[in-house]
């Protein structure tokens, strides 16, 4: 009888402090030493920010504030490294993170929302390695937690930049890509996700909220970038990223958008002025973008920023890019044994999987090397010098075009020039003819001659005539880039098919 009571004192007492201990688990709030880590993580300084939260969670380890903190650390990691071996191990980590996140008291509006940005985060990171089932699942939980905790906390802007970016991705899904919003039992709106981004990113928030004001500027600006205004993605890079003298997330999302919208002068400075310290967290990516920006400014140092790129980059995504642009570098120097050397390596090495490695197929081909001239035209016109691009198109000897692919990308790519330059009529003319020579080949530069086409008649306010060749592109199959251009048909068609 003894040992029953006190079999049973030694019961009651261990769940006495296994209650306690659960308890104790169950908060989350943000003090001065994590908002410093906030900050820290927004300027990229990830050590400091690790550093800071591990003193935090030795001084209160049953802050679940900090577990939300360090998961926004690896998803800036994952994103910034893109290495399939850092994906692996934080992979690992997942379920258990879940768990402790299924912990935060029901009472916070943090509860449902902490686990919704992970399974965010983790369609973001699944996507950009194309797996794209298990980013089409993360991308279901997300949505639903989301529509839940909106329901409950109606007034806790954070969730809108959840929905808004999971609307505007949705939203410009392309028809191959349908079964993932059967998966997610969401269809998706483009411009109502656009909006919501804005209401989180240009709005007031609380100072806890600040990293999440962040990331929806910069969700706002991307989405902006590559499925709505891109114009209006640079305004916002311009007067809104207004920390990029002690930034790097604001110097990558500038220089790149700076680079992506025509402004190459500007990417580049923004580069190299971009803040230095040991305690910045290191990425190649600023060798990639600026030995990008300077090949489309045909420097003569662009090979020396790709070139470390390639030698110590440790991922996929770029790999093959860097290469293929490194050839292009040696073909404009007119060093075919260099170009032959890295148009062999582009072909041996990394992945097709980002947009930016989607290579032009004919390219592909080992028998084929671009026209120069056509080229640096390319090149030129990527940078946002118009003019110069100009005269290299109206220097080429038609002649010199010596098949059927350079006869097609010859008028695209002088369209294109003109376009940007406002001599909308005479770029009208060359994307037509680009559409009637097209008819029998796999070539991009037909639907995106519709696209462009589409944009001027939108500009123009001939709704129904942009809305003719929106459609269009999405009449064309198996072709490069054919992911990014239907995406932004199927956007702009959302946009005026109210």
């Amino acid at each position: 009888m003894c040992f029953k009571k006190r079999a049973k004192a030694i019961l009651l007492t261990w769940l006495f402090f296994y209650a306690s201990w659960c308890s104790a688990l169950q908060s989350f709030s943000f003090n001065e030493q994590l908002l410093l880590a906030q900050s820290n993580i927004l300027q990229f300084k990830l050590a400091n920010a690790i550093k800071i939260i591990e003193q935090e969670e030795r001084k209160n380890p049953n802050n679940l504030a900090s577990l939300y903190l360090k998961n926004h650390i690896d998803f800036l990691e994952l994103l910034m490294h893109q290495e399939t071996g850092l994906v692996e191990k934080y992979e690992k980590k997942r379920n258990r993170k879940l768990e402790l996140l299924e912990q935060i008291p029901e009472s916070s509006p943090y509860h449902l929302f902490a686990k919704a940005q992970y399974y965010l985060q983790w369609a973001i990171i699944y996507a950009q390695h194309e797996r794209f089932l298990n980013a089409a699942v993360n991308f279901r939980n997300a949505y639903h937690l989301l529509q839940t905790n909106s329901l409950k906390f109606p007034h806790f802007l954070p969730n809108k930049k959840e929905l808004g970016l999971i609307n505007v991705v949705l939203g410009s899904v392309p028809e191959n890509f349908k079964w993932v919003l059967n998966l997610t039992g969401f269809k998706g709106n483009s411009s109502e996700g656009l909006d919501w981004l804005k209401d989180v990113a240009l709005g007031e928030v609380n100072p806890e909220q600040k990293i999440e004001k962040y990331f929806a500027l910069f969700y706002l600006i991307l989405s902006e970038l590559n499925y709505g205004n891109r114009e209006l993605a640079w305004h916002y890079s311009v007067t809104e990223l207004k920390d990029i003298n002690k930034s790097l997330l604001s110097v990558y999302v500038k220089s790149y958008v700076a680079r992506k919208t025509g402004h190459t002068d500007e990417a580049i400075s923004t580069i190299q002025k971009r803040p230095h310290g040991d305690e910045y967290t290191n990425t190649l990516l600023f060798d990639y973008e600026l030995g990008v920006a300077k090949l489309q400014r045909l420097d003569y140092d662009a090979d020396a920023y790709l070139k470390k790129f390639v030698s110590f980059y440790k991922g996929t995504e770029l790999i093959k890019d860097a290469y293929k642009r490194l050839s292009w570098f040696y073909l404009i120097q007119q060093n075919i044994e260099k170009y032959e050397i890295y148009k062999g390596l582009a072909q041996k090495y990394g992945a097709s999987i980002s947009n930016e490695e989607k290579v032009a197929l004919k390219e592909d081909l080992p028998d084929y090397t671009p026209h120069p001239l056509l080229l640096k035209g390319r090149l030129l016109f990527d940078g946002g010098y118009y003019l110069r691009a100009e005269q290299i198109f109206k220097g080429i000897d038609k002649r010199t075009l010596i098949n059927k692919y350079q006869q097609v990308e010859y008028p695209y790519r002088y369209a294109r020039v003109l376009h940007e330059e406002k001599k909308i009529s005479q770029a009208v003319d060359l994307y037509l003819e680009v559409i009637e020579k097209s008819k029998n080949n796999v070539y991009y530069f037909a639907p995106n001659s519709c696209l462009q086409l589409g944009y001027i008649h939108e500009k123009l306010g001939f709704v129904q005539t942009a809305l003719y060749y929106y459609r269009k592109v999405l009449t064309y199959k198996n072709y490069e880039y054919k992911l990014s251009i239907t995406q932004k048909a199927k956007a702009a068609i959302n946009r005026l098919d109210k």
